[in-house]
C-alpha cells in the first residue's frame, strides 16, 4: 500500500501527497479507520486508487486523482461507509467508484468518472448510500450500473451521457464475481461484532452464493473465522480464539452460526494433540486431547442440532467428528443424507465423507467413488456430474494419485464432470488446475499438454502444493522428460485413525518379535513340562 490507515480511532489528514504505482492500493483505509483524505494523487496502482473496507469505517475523500489503476478508482466495501466528494476517477480498468456489499453505504456527490474500461460508477451486492451531482461519461460499459437484488442507492441529479452499452442500468439478476473477504470476517471477529457476523451467515445461507470458481462463500466464510485480522491461525492463539468462539456463543445461544466454527476448532485442536505420526506413535496423552477435543465438538453438536437445522456445514462438521471414530457406518451415513437434505449442493459435505471413507481410516473399497457417485445422482439436474469430478479432485489433491487411483474413479463420469464444472463456471484457474493434475494422473500426455498451455503460469499452491512439483509436471507433458514418480500419500499429512495401533511398520515389526518371544516362551514351557511328566513316570515305574 501507498497509506495503511487502520485501528477505530485512526483519524489522519492525508493531503497532497503522490500515491502512485504502488503494487496494491494508492490508500488502503480499514478495521474502523476514519480521517480525510485530500487532494492526493492515487493513480496506476496494482489494484485500487482508494481503497475503504469494513464496518464503521468512515473517512472523508475530496479532490483526490484516482486515475489509471488496475481495478478501480475508489472502492467501498465490507459494509464501510464514509464520504467522496469532487474526486476524479478516470481511466481505470474497472470502474471509476465502485460499491459493493450489504451495510455499505457511502455518500458520492460531485464526483467525475470518464473513460472507465467498465461502469462510471457501480453498485452491487446489495450496496446502499447516496449517489447525488455526479458526472459518468463515456465510459465503457455503462455510466450508473446497480446489480443484483437488494442494491438500492438513493440517486439524484447525476449526469449520465455518452457511455457505450447504456447511460443506466439496473438488474437484479446480474451479479457481480467475488470471494469472500478473509481479512473482514477476522475483523468483524476481533472486534466482537456477533451481529454482523450473524447477517453475514444468514444472507449467504439464504442467497448460496458462489465464487467465479464455484465455491460456497459461507463456507468460505467458516474457513476465515479462524483467522484473525492480524492472520494468526488457530493453532498460534487457540485459546484466544476458543474464547472469542465462546463468547460468541453465550451472545446468541439460540443461533447455529458459532457454534459450527467452534466445533470446526475444536477438531483442527484434536489433531494437533494428535500429532502427525502413524497411529502406533501417538503418545497417550495425544491420544487423550484427540478424543477429548473430538468429545467435545460432538457434545455442542448434539446439544445445537434441531429439526430446523437449515445450515449444511453443520453436518459438514459433524461428519469430521464422527469420521476418525466410525463405530456405526449406518449413523454416518445418515449425518451426509441429513447434510443432503438441508443443502444436497453443498459439496464440501462430501470432501469430508469422502476423506474420512478412505481405507486409512477405516473405509471400505467403493466407498469414496461412492460418495462421489451419489453426490452427482442427487444434483444431476442442476450441475451435471460436476460434484463427482469435485470430489475425485478433493482425493486427488490431498491424498495424490496413488490413493485417487485406488478409489475407482469412472474415466468418463470424471471428464464429463470436469466439462460441467467450465460450463456452469467458466474460465477459474483453480477449476483448470484441477483439471490440469487428473489428466496428469490419468496419464494423458496431450490433454495435460492442451490444459498446460491454457494454463499458463497460473498454478495454484493448494493444487500443486510446490512450484517444483508443477514444474515437474508440465516437462512431462510437453516431452521433455519421461513420466515423474508417482508421489505416495503423504501419511504424516493425513494420520492413521488413533482407533488403529498396529497401522504403522515399527508396530507391526514389534508385535512380530513379542510374538516369537513368546512363543519361544511357549515351547520352553510345554518342553519342560513334557520333560517332568516322563520323570514322574518313570519315578512310579
Amino acid at each position: 500500500e501507498g497509506v495503511d490507515i487502520n485501528d477505530p480511532g485512526t483519524a489522519p489528514v492525508i493531503r497532497d501527497n503522490e500515491c502512485n504505482d504502488n503494487a496494491v492500493n494508492g490508500v488502503y483505509l480499514s478495521r474502523g479507520a476514519g480521517g480525510t483524505i485530500e487532494n492526493n494523487s492515487c493513480s496506476r496502482n496494482g489494484r485500487d486508487g482508494i481503497r475503504v473496507v469494513f464496518a464503521r469505517t468512515m473517512p472523508v475523500l475530496t479532490l483526490n486523482h484516482c486515475e489509471e489503476n488496475k481495478e478501480d478508482g475508489i472502492y467501498f466495501g465490507s459494509g464501510c461507509a464514509g464520504t467522496a466528494e469532487d474526486n476524479e476517477c478516470n481511466g481505470n480498468s474497472q470502474h471509476g467508484v465502485n460499491v459493493q456489499g450489504f451495510d455499505t453505504a457511502p455518500h458520492l456527490s460531485l464526483n467525475v468518472c470518464e473513460k472507465n474500461q467498465l461502469d462510471g460508477i457501480h453498485f452491487a451486492r446489495e450496496a446502499g448510500g447516496i449517489g447525488s451531482g455526479n458526472r459518468a461519461l463515456q465510459n465503457g460499459r455503462y455510466g450508473l450500473a446497480r446489480f443484483g437484488k437488494g442494491t438500492d442507492p438513493t440517486l439524484d441529479g447525476n449526469e449520465v451521457m455518452n457511455n457505450q452499452e447504456a447511460n443506466e442500468v439496473a438488474d437484479e439478476n446480474q451479479q457481480d464475481p467475488h470471494e469472500l473477504d478473509r481479512d473482514e470476517i477476522g475483523w468483524l471477529l476481533d472486534s466482537r461484532n456477533f451481529d454482523r457476523l450473524e447477517a453475514i451467515a444468514t444472507r449467504l445461507r439464504a442467497t448460496k452464493e458462489r465464487t467465479p470458481s464455484g465455491e460456497w462463500q459461507l463456507r468460505l466464510f467458516y474457513k476465515h473465522i479462524p483467522r484473525s485480522s492480524m492472520q494468526a491461525n488457530i493453532l498460534e492463539k487457540k485459546e484466544e480464539l476458543l474464547q472469542v468462539l465462546q463468547q460468541w456463543r453465550d451472545a446468541k445461544p439460540d443461533s447455529l452460526t458459532p457454534v459450527v466454527p467452534l466445533a470446526r476448532a475444536h477438531v483442527e485442536l484434536a489433531f494437533e494433540s494428535r500429532g502427525t505420526g502413524w497411529a502406533g506413535e501417538v503418545t497417550d496423552e495425544g491420544r487423550r486431547g484427540f478424543r477429548q477435543h473430538l468429545a467435545t465438538a460432538a457434545t455442542l453438536l448434539t446439544q445445537a442440532e434441531a429439526p430446523d437445522v437449515n445450515d449444511p456445514a453443520f453436518y459438514s462438521v459433524w461428519l469430521s467428528v464422527r469420521g476418525p471414530q466410525q463405530t456405526d457406518r449406518k449413523e454416518y451415513f445418515d449425518l451426509i443424507k441429513k447434510g443432503q437434505a438441508v443443502e444436497k449442493g453443498y459439496y464440501h459435505l462430501y470432501y469430508t465423507a469422502a476423506h474420512f471413507l478412505t481405507p486409512r481410516w477405516g473405509g471400505k473399497p467403493g466407498d469414496v467413488e461412492a460418495v462421489a457417485a451419489d453426490a452427482a445422482d442427487v444434483t444431476q439436474a442442476e450441475e451435471g456430474e460436476s460434484l463427482y469430478a469435485r470430489v475425485a479432485a478433493e482425493i486427488l489433491v490431498e491424498y495424490g494419485p496413488e490413493e485417487f487411483s485406488r478409489s475407482g474413479f469412472d474415466e468418463d463420469r470424471l471428464r464429463q464432470g470436469f466439462d460441467d464444472i467450465e460450463r456452469l463456471f467458466p474460465g477459474a484457474p483453480e477449476n483448470l488446475n484441477r483439471l490440469t493434475f487428473f489428466l496428469c494422473a490419468a496419464e494423458d500426455r496431450d490433454a495435460a499438454k492442451t490444459a498446460f498451455e491454457k494454463l499458463g503460469d497460473r498454478w495454484e499452491p493448494e493444487v500443486w502444493k510446490k512450484r517444483e512439483k508443477f514444474d515437474k509436471w508440465r516437462d512431462w507433458a510437453f516431452g521433455k522428460v519421461e513420466m515423474p514418480p508417482v508421489p505416495r500419500p503423504q501419511l504424516e499429512q493425513f494420520p492413521q485413525s488413533p482407533e488403529s495401533p498396529l497401522s504403522s511398520p515399527a508396530a507391526r515389526r514389534t508385535l512380530l518379535i513379542v510374538l516369537v518371544v513368546a512363543l519361544f516362551v511357549v515351547l520352553i514351557i510345554f518342553g519342560a513340562f513334557i520333560a517332568l511328566l516322563v520323570h514322574v513316570s518313570k519315578k512310579n515305574a
